[in-house]
């Protein structure tokens, strides 16, 4: 990591800020209500999106991501994108000079493994000035958390883009109204006016997945919220088109790594279940 000494100023949560810096990383702590939407912009810098608290949704052009309490998201530099909280959130957003490291960073959007010590990183640099001292306290702890950073496949839903076929834009738009819909990629086929195996090459091809995984992943979308809610599992299940708990269960886990309850004792930051 270069060396640049550098003179502490004030704390801002003005993202621009952020931008122009000495230091190679800085963390922005902000505080959003439900229903608060940022418009399509983008940084400077790389930016990891993470919510201490609170559920929002972000979409570039490519994706739509849910970002649950303990997911984060990588947005490279220069990368358009926008937001709405779902509900009131605690947002703590780190800022990187990219080029200040040697660690490869992705260059497209991609979801942040946060781990126990990750997430008390975060926190504890969103209590940083933007500017500190070469190799103080502040600097170290910066070098530590960048370091820490993991990229995974996170929680992501690729949404159907005006340039796709149409036949796959509608079914997608249609589950995505209605996501507890059971009917197979067969039954869709003839209201769609494609074969199955022509669906199956289109969410492939322009989707980069499967009809039953695009499924699944459309259902997280819808679950998580509800379960970081208080909603019981019994009902989620039922909304979502599931014959019993104990299926959706299955699916959760296997999309997810952990239970239903075991994710929400995980994202409450449950010490029993801290990575």
């Amino acid at each position: 990591m270069q060396e640049v000494y550098c003179v502490m100023i004030e704390k801002s949560i003005n993202p621009h800020d952020y931008q122009h810096i000495h230091s190679p990383a800085s963390v922005m702590p902000k505080n959003y209500h439900a229903k608060h939407r940022i418009d399509l912009h983008q940084h400077e810098r790389g930016q990891l999106i993470y919510a201490t608290s609170g559920i929002m949704e972000l979409s570039t052009e490519e994706e739509l991501w849910l970002i649950p309490p303990r997911f984060g998201v990588w947005i490279p530099a220069y990368t358009p994108h926008q937001m709405t909280t779902k509900t009131d959130v605690h947002l703590n957003t780190l800022y990187i000079d990219t080029y200040r490291w040697s660690k490869p960073f992705p260059d497209k959007p991609c979801g942040v493994t946060v781990s126990g010590l990750l997430h008390e990183l975060l926190i504890r640099a969103a209590s940083f000035p933007i500017e500190y001292p070469l190799h103080s306290v502040e600097w170290k702890t910066m070098d530590l958390l960048v370091e820490e950073l993991k990229w995974t496949k996170g929680i992501s839903l690729m949404t159907p883009e005006p340039y796709m076929d149409k036949r796959l834009q509608d079914l997608c738009n249609i589950l995505i109204i209605n996501p507890a819909d059971n009917h197979s990629l067969e039954e869709w086929s003839s209201q769609v006016g494609a074969t199955t195996r022509t669906l199956s090459r289109l969410f492939k091809q322009e989707m980069n997945t499967t009809f039953t995984l695009w499924r699944q992943q459309l259902r997280i979308v819808h679950a998580i919220p509800s379960l970081m809610a208080g909603k019981p599992i019994s009902d989620i299940s039922q909304e979502l088109g599931y014959s019993s708990q104990s299926t959706f269960t299955v699916m959760f886990k296997k999309i997810m790594g952990k239970t239903p309850t075991e994710y929400i004792a995980w994202a409450n930051g449950n010490p029993t279940t801290f990575d």
